[in-house]
């Protein structure tokens, strides 16, 4: 391969001190570099759990299925993909073999990976959200997020300024997926307009740099939300509203409003454009998974057995009649 392996059997740290350089020369984003970073350490503590300095391609690929165990199939592909980019550059650079090269990716299903709500599932986590101390913010937040489509971090880095009339109608301008400013824009319904400005009428010293959405609490009163706070605020509502489960999280809205989407008749490519997707196919995810709920099939087998059994059982009955 061109490179000793053995260069660094007397020096783990050296791969830690390799991962940092990796990380600064790549132009990753900051969300990027920080996953990039806990899937390399995650390897390298594995890698001193089993006392090996020296990893080679098994012990990447025993690493791999120790990851695929103990985390989510999407969660391990994208540490595994940290890995080889990381080997490879390494390789490149002549620092050390490129023992991930021929290392098998992980493959996840293509379907979404999590649930989406129904109408009167939606109507019933509103409802929640009208009530308690933060009900104002709560409702706004989640009636935006169900009808724009929008993820977590978009809601989280909204401003208030970010809310204006364009032509007339209100848009929201966001940090769109892998962009480095607020670059995309989502058109937002005049009545979700109208509750957010209702609740921005809550809040007092406001300026257009003002989180769209501010905590309320103690510590951090009118400061914004980090994701992981809306991510359990709405977890919190879907559970109070009874529907829980791994599969149901504050990203169950965004999958919610693409699926209504083409259950309302919208296109594929109207529905790619609303969601923000940079590929058709990520939209054809969503359109095959609810082409597959809908799927007749198995119901018409269970018709067709239900109706031959009380045929069945008619026959029987009438054979079975005692004449006078």
């Amino acid at each position: 391969m061109g490179v000793s392996i053995t260069r660094f059997s007397h020096h783990f740290s050296s791969f830690y001190q390799l991962s940092t350089r990796f990380l600064l020369s790549q132009e990753f984003r900051p969300t990027t570099v920080r996953t990039y970073r806990t899937a390399l350490s995650s390897f390298f503590c594995w890698l001193s759990a089993m006392g090996i300095d020296a990893p080679m391609r098994e012990h990447v690929v025993s690493w791999k299925e120790f990851v695929k165990e103990t985390s989510s199939l999407g969660t391990a592909q994208t540490y595994l993909a940290a890995i080889k980019l990381f080997f490879k550059w390494t390789g490149q650079q002549g620092m050390y073999p490129d023992i991930a090269a021929s290392v098998k990716g992980i493959r996840v299903g293509r379907f979404p990976k999590k649930d989406f709500l129904a109408l009167d599932q939606v109507l019933v986590i509103l409802k929640k959200a009208k009530e308690g101390n933060s009900a104002s913010r709560d409702y706004a937040m989640v009636f935006l997020m169900v009808t724009c489509g929008l993820r977590v971090s978009e809601v989280a880095h909204a401003d208030v300024g970010d809310l204006r009339y364009v032509g007339g109608e209100p848009v929201l301008y966001v940090y769109g997926k892998g962009r480095d400013g607020k670059t995309d824009s989502v058109n937002v319904p005049k009545k979700v307009a109208a509750v957010i400005y209702q609740y921005l009428g809550t809040r007092t010293d406001l300026t257009a740099n003002s989180p769209l959405f501010a905590s309320v609490s103690r510590n951090n009163s009118g400061g914004r939300l980090t994701s992981r706070s809306i991510s359990r605020i709405v977890k919190n509502l879907l559970q109070r509203s009874g529907f829980d489960g791994d599969r149901m999280t504050a990203h169950s809205l965004r999958h919610t409003a693409v699926t209504m989407s083409l259950e309302a008749g919208a296109t594929l490519q109207q529905v790619q454009q609303f969601a923000r997707h940079s590929l058709i196919v990520t939209t054809q995810i969503y359109a095959h998974n609810l082409e597959r709920l809908r799927n007749p099939c198995s119901n018409k087998i269970a018709s067709l057995l239900l109706r031959y059994e009380k045929t069945h059982r008619d026959a029987k009955d009438e054979n079975g009649k005692v004449t006078a």
